[in-house]
């Protein structure tokens, strides 16, 4: 749900991880891609799993599948629609917001943050790094006093896969703060993007670490695979379907109805008897 997605975006603002398989079908790749997406947060000398996703990009669209809670975002950013659609399989429901509304939206946090008190709010507003990029070992650094990246790439296949997954990086960073009040607001995210986007990289491994009171160490890994399988493909016809059938609501519905199936949820499993 939007409260998970908040906490992988913690670990995927990094950016994340890659393994790429490469073809001499380089028109399909370019219409085609698969990303499989795991975040883990340190603890100690132990990785604690936060979160996992699963993204196409196909036709024009991005769909982009949450395991726990299950959730489906669909990025729509052609011309004349320019949206995300958000579907909750659980409930069968789906809310549409427009990217304008998100950027806009988004563009509220950054002026909030910059009026605040607190120094590691207003470098989130805008923050600056100390960048170092090494071409020879793929590795790209951003340093500040309060959040460090390390982030191992490889080359974008093509442009038109460059393009299109910058843009997915960059819209879905801002989802994550509009439906998440409690996370970060997306900049430090956006100047990875456009660092990698720079220099025509995708991550490959990305360490983030916050350099807080009590820091924290994040890592997220994905693996990179060119074409769409049947069952994929298979996947997307029926999560379109599900587009057509779910009953519409308003965003704030929406999180609403997020927060009480996941209350239920877990006042259910506190319910149950303790296992022996």
């Amino acid at each position: 749900m939007f409260c998970q997605r908040s906490i992988f975006w913690l670990g995927f603002q990094i950016a994340v991880a890659f393994t790429l398989f490469f073809s001499a079908e380089s028109l399909l790749f370019a219409q085609e891609m698969r990303i499989e997406s795991k975040v883990f947060m340190k603890n100690g000398n132990d990785e604690v799993p936060i979160s996992e996703n699963l993204t196409f990009f196909v036709d024009g669209l991005v769909y982009d599948f949450l395991a726990q809670p299950e959730e489906v975002t669909i990025l729509d950013a052609q011309p004349g629609r320019e949206r995300f659609i958000v579907l909750d399989p659980a409930r069968q429901i789906k809310c549409i917001l427009g990217l304008r509304e998100i950027h806009e939206f988004v563009e509220q946090v950054r002026l909030g943050a910059e009026r605040s008190q607190d120094p590691f709010v207003q470098f989130l507003a805008r923050p600056e790094f100390q960048t170092n990029w090494s071409p020879e070992n793929h590795l790209l650094l951003l340093n500040s006093n309060w959040m460090q990246y390390r982030i191992q790439t490889s080359p974008v296949p093509n442009e038109q896969m460059r393009v299109r997954y910058h843009d997915f990086s960059n819209w879905y960073a801002k989802l994550n703060t509009m439906a998440n009040p409690l996370s970060m607001p997306p900049f430090a995210r956006l100047v990875v993007n456009q660092q990698l986007n720079k220099y025509g990289q995708i991550p490959q491994s990305v360490e983030l670490k916050l350099l807080l009171e009590k820091q924290l160490t994040f890592r997220s890994e994905h693996k990179v695979i060119q074409l769409l399988s049947a069952e994929d493909k298979q996947r997307i016809q029926q999560t379109d379907q599900q587009f057509i059938q779910y009953r519409q609501v308003s965003f704030s519905d929406y999180y609403q109805h997020k927060k009480k199936g996941e209350e239920g949820a877990k006042q259910a499993q506190e319910a149950q008897p303790e296992r022996r």
